[in-house]
């Protein structure tokens, strides 16, 4: 179960959005699978909340308009938006970015206390180094949600008991990153296509199969 905090600000809306131009969306047979898979899998509810100190937490700076909180697909109102960039760091200070640079990308944040977290994380470290990722495709983890007082803390020490090599970036106290990319639970997923505009996102806990048929789908946009 996730601690019980104390709710932080929400991202504050910038302004009516431009109309969007008209995503790609992905196959109706593969949003019908991932729906059953992720409602096989339980998923851990958000109260963002904030650690007793800012230990191993970043300074990461978000640049534009942050997507609707998501809460399934088929309530979804993300789709087509384009995600924001962000400028931030990985544990030992290296620069990682999140950027609408052409490149299609898979973004997934992860909490270190959340137990659906704790199953699905080691899952993709160990299906990474074999994956095969197409080329020009980004997999970037957010570390969120820290909290020192929780399991699995310090989150540095648990992406590198679990073999993770993918660029990470650290979110901050605020949960900043998380919120603009609309994260209601975890861990969750966002799926944006090369012109950086959300292609899928889903929460809960996927088969690497089902990261495999996304992520091939995505490739071909």
């Amino acid at each position: 179960m996730s601690p019980t905090t104390t709710a932080k600000r929400p991202v504050p809306a910038a302004g009516r959005r431009p109309a969007a131009p008209t995503p790609r969306r992905l196959p109706i047979a593969l949003i019908a699978g991932v729906i059953l898979a992720v409602g096989l899998v339980a998923v851990i509810v958000v109260t963002m909340g904030s650690a007793s100190e800012a230990v191993e937490l970043g300074s990461p700076v978000v640049t534009g308009e942050a997507l609707p909180p998501f809460e399934s697909i088929e309530s979804e109102t993300g789709l087509g938006l384009t995600i924001p960039e962000v400028t931030g760091a990985d544990f030992a200070g290296t620069p990682v970015s999140i950027s609408r640079d052409g490149r299609p990308k898979v973004i997934v944040f992860f909490a270190h206390w959340c137990s659906v977290c704790r199953q699905e994380m080691p899952l993709i470290a160990d299906w990474l180094p074999g994956a095969g990722l197409p080329a020009g495709l980004d997999l970037i983890a957010v570390s969120t949600g820290v909290n020192q007082n929780q399991v699995n803390y310090p989150p540095s020490e648990w992406f590198a008991a679990e073999g993770w090599t993918a660029p990470l970036i650290m979110d901050d106290e605020a949960g900043s990153v998380a919120r603009a990319f609309g994260l209601t639970a975890y861990p969750y997923f966002v799926f944006a296509d090369a012109e950086g505009r959300v292609a899928l996102r889903l929460i809960g806990g996927l088969s690497t199969a089902t990261l495999e048929s996304v992520i091939a789908e995505l490739a071909r946009t």
